[in-house]
């Protein structure tokens, strides 16, 4: 061993599944916050930029990190030019424990393309770090997923489409200044307005927005504000993302 280098000790079973209870407890206490409006909201802003995680982990990461926008392992960190600080707290969440797969004879199994198949036989309680936790290179811009303001063009068959569905409503659809808002709709007026001055991509995002307004019946429906946001924005945020499915695959 070289001198001055650390050993890992190993975890125990009886540790190991000590924190896989630790890990499942917190997820079920964190399941529980999707039924406030406040915690549904936290997931839906989490998931715009940490996607490479499943809604378990995503849930954990919050739970333990709730500002996490960028969060990966020891090695990917390391990789990227970052170094976590010494004394910071890992984020804790389960990865699946695989094991290559083997016939009968014990012989290791390929698909049919040669590649190795492997078997989940459980789950491992795994550590992960927020960017916020780490120093180091400026991570590219092509690697960030900060939440901003979307960009860019839309397909106009798509603002076609959901503007058909306001004005099949009786809503006159129009594009002016919305500050601070990027867009609202007026019950009275049934007036829908798109702030002028978002790209195109965002402003169809926001049309998805008030169109759910409109079809959640929220100018009649005894709902707080905040909760007839989430669920205008739950709307707009499957809405938009099955929307652009469609377009990238026709």
């Amino acid at each position: 061993m070289a001198p001055g280098k650390k050993t890992r000790k190993s975890l125990t079973s009886e540790k190991r599944q000590e924190r896989l209870n630790t890990a499942h407890n917190a997820l079920m206490e964190q399941v529980e916050t999707l039924t406030t409006s406040e915690g549904w909201r936290a997931m839906l802003t989490a998931r715009r930029w940490l996607r490479r995680y499943s809604l378990n982990n995503l849930l954990l990461i919050i739970e333990q990190c709730e500002h996490a926008t960028d969060v990966r392992g020891y090695g990917a960190w390391k990789k990227a030019g970052r170094q976590v600080r010494r004394g910071e707290k890992g984020i804790r969440i389960l990865a699946p424990a695989r094991y290559r797969a083997r016939d009968d004879n014990g012989d290791p199994v390929n698909d049919t393309d040669g590649n190795p198949q492997y078997r989940v036989r459980g789950f491992k309680v795994e550590t992960v770090f927020d960017i916020s936790q780490t120093d180091g290179e400026p991570v590219p811009e092509s690697e960030q997923a900060a939440p901003t303001l979307l960009t860019g063009a839309a397909p106009p068959q798509v603002w076609d489409v959901v503007a058909d569905m306001v004005t099949t409503r009786g809503y006159e659809i129009e594009r002016a200044e919305t500050a601070p808002a990027n867009g609202w709709v007026r019950w009275d007026t049934r007036t829908v307005r798109i702030s002028d001055t978002v790209e195109d991509a965002q402003a169809v995002k926001t049309l998805v927005h008030e169109l759910a307004h409109i079809v959640c019946e929220h100018d009649t429906r005894d709902l707080p504000r905040a909760m007839g946001e989430v669920e205008a924005e739950s709307v707009a945020f499957e809405a938009s993302g099955a929307a652009a499915q469609r377009v990238l695959l026709f």
